[in-house]
């Protein structure tokens, strides 16, 4: 390193220390009324190289770090950075710090940053001494890195995530870790999987499983205490799964078929499957990247409620979503309907087809919809039995039984009529009945109402007996 006074009459030789490091550790600067330090900055490489100096100091016990701004050395270009000139200008770092005035010594690091971290960047440092009028030669340690080392080294996600990889290696001589992430290469072994950007952003794209690599060449300290140059690569594991972000509908009827459309990420035709848990049959019929419809055949005996649906291809199982198996419970209702008064005309039943050519009397047609056991509408055509009991009555009704049925969206209307086909009823008249409403599903039945009707010759009363149970006696 060579120093030349301001009249360019004196200078100062040094020989620079040659020990290969991308880092350097200083133990002393000092400046103060009697002293001033520069420090000299080799660029070996036959590329230009950026570097960082920090000046590190001590206040009250603890420690400190003013960062100078990044500079750019040109190939086998060497630079002086007179410590006290920059102390002079009392100006912040980045992170806003300043050396207080009252500080006058410290150590410092320099430390090659961006590309060709894994060549040698060299320095010194001379100590003036005004006083003495000589100089001390400060040679630099030179630190390297311990093995590199991934973060995290596994990964697994559903399409569409992103993680972040993060490439270190640590300082041996102060043993803090370097982000190494900008500098590393980084490349997928399969990229139908997941992609890597220079960054580290590591993109799931596919299902199945994969490895991402981490490449860095930097200064990796020996057993003997110097640094030579070595070139690492550490994998990472990912595992890439298919991802559900919804199905609809979301509920199916117990013993029907339900056309169903998921919908997510990562699907593939022809290698793709679906699973809906036990008591469901699963056809696909069509897949796309985003999209799956299928049908549910869901059989009489399927447990009721939740089942877990799962998509998998190459071997990796989706997140679930829930498909929601249905039992007839209960029903909603009534809404009574407006009552309809016959004298002697055609009587028509709750859809306007005929049912007798004369009747004298009146009709009410009460709407009920079927809810299931979470109290929520079932969505299809049922078979509606009804099993009428006549527990009381002056005008000679009889028991009996029959199937209706609700239409595509549960509702069901249930025809009540009260007359003859002569002069219709007469003060005084009546009928006390029970009636059981069921849904008949293959060969089971699940009961969804008990009501007791009460039949008066003006209208008629409809009570939920439901919870009475199946033998209520509507006359008490």
């Amino acid at each position: 390193m060579v120093s030349t006074s301001q009249d360019g009459a004196h200078s100062l030789r040094s020989v620079l220390n040659w020990v290969e490091a991308s880092t350097r550790e200083g133990w002393y600067w000092r400046v103060d009324a009697d002293h001033n330090t520069l420090l000299g900055i080799l660029n070996s490489d036959t590329e230009e190289a950026r570097v960082q100096v920090s000046l590190d100091y001590s206040v009250g016990g603890v420690q400190h770090s003013y960062d100078l701004p990044e500079r750019v050395l040109a190939p086998r270009a060497s630079e002086l950075v007179d410590v006290g000139a920059i102390l002079a200008t009392a100006e912040p770092d980045a992170e806003g710090d300043r050396v207080p005035a009252e500080v006058t010594y410290g150590g410092y690091r320099v430390r090659k940053v961006g590309p060709c971290v894994d060549v040698n960047v060299t320095t010194e440092a001379l100590i003036f001494d005004r006083k003495r009028k000589d100089y001390l030669t400060i040679y630099n340690t030179g630190c390297c890195d311990e093995p590199m080392w991934i973060d995290p080294d596994s990964f697994a996600g559903l399409v569409g995530e992103a993680f972040q990889l993060w490439v270190f290696a640590g300082n041996a001589c102060t043993g803090e870790d370097i982000d190494y992430t900008d500098r590393a290469a980084k490349r997928s072994a399969n990229s139908s999987v997941a992609t890597v950007s220079s960054s580290g952003v590591v993109q799931l794209v596919g299902a199945g499983t994969t490895k991402v690599t981490a490449i860095l060449a930097h200064m990796v300290a020996d057993p003997f205490g110097g640094c030579y140059r070595l070139g690492e690569s550490r994998d990472a594991a990912v595992t890439s799964k298919p991802r559900i972000d919804s199905i609809a509908p979301a509920r199916g009827l117990i013993g029907a078929s339900t056309m169903v459309t998921i919908q997510g990420r990562g699907f593939v035709d022809g290698s793709t499957t679906v699973s809906a848990g036990t008591g469901i049959t699963v056809t696909l019929n069509s897949v796309s990247e985003t999209q799956i419809v299928a049908t549910f055949d869901v059989s009489t005996t399927a447990p009721a409620g939740n089942h877990s649906v799962t998509a998998t291809r190459n071997g990796q199982t989706s997140n679930s979503v829930n498909f929601f198996v249905q039992v007839p419970t209960s029903l909603s209702g009534p809404a009574m309907g407006a009552k309809v008064t016959y004298s002697g005309t055609e009587l028509r039943d709750c859809f306007d087809q005929p049912v007798t050519p004369v009747f004298y009397g009146y009709s009410r047609c009460p709407d009920y919809v079927v809810l299931d056991q979470a109290s929520v509408r079932i969505d299809a055509a049922m078979v509606i039995r009804e099993d009428v009991t006549v527990q009381a009555t002056n005008v000679g009704l009889t028991s009996h039984t029959g199937d209706g049925a609700t239409d595509s969206t549960g509702l069901f209307k249930d025809f009540l009529a009260f007359g003859n086909s002569t002069t219709g009823p007469q003060p005084g008249d009546f009928a006390i009945n029970r009636q059981i409403l069921s849904v008949a599903i293959g060969a089971q039945s699940f009961t969804v109402r008990v009501n007791c009707m009460n039949y008066q010759a003006t209208d008629v009363t409809v009570t939920d007996r439901t919870s009475s149970g199946v033998n209520v006696n509507c006359t008490q």
